[in-house]
């Protein structure tokens, strides 16, 4: 599969992932170990899904609480590390219209 079609059709999927607030299924999307940059630049390794889960259902609660209804990217950024193919991006953002 061509590269910017893996990353098209991964972005797609995290998308609609999110729009679930299921945390289990976004979850899904990651593989240990991994690393998430938060907003304010902390690091964090996880090394389980129940970790990855726990950490992302904060943002689906607060995105769900704020009344967000679609998702979307803001300052995407995809990155290829030249060890292995590794796909970093941030998280998406969910807006209200």
């Amino acid at each position: 599969m061509e590269i910017d079609q893996f990353v098209r059709d991964f972005s797609d999927e995290l998308i609609d992932a999110f729009s679930t607030y299921s945390c289990n299924r976004v979850a899904q999307k990651f593989v240990t170990p991994c690393l998430m940059v938060g907003e304010a630049g902390e690091s964090q390794v996880f090394h389980s899904f129940p970790e990855i889960s726990r950490y992302l259902q904060a943002y689906l609660d607060d995105y769900e609480a704020k009344g967000c209804k679609r998702c979307h990217y803001t300052n995407f950024v995809v990155s290829w590390f030249k060890i292995t193919k590794i796909l970093a991006c941030t998280i998406p953002k969910f807006s209200e219209y």
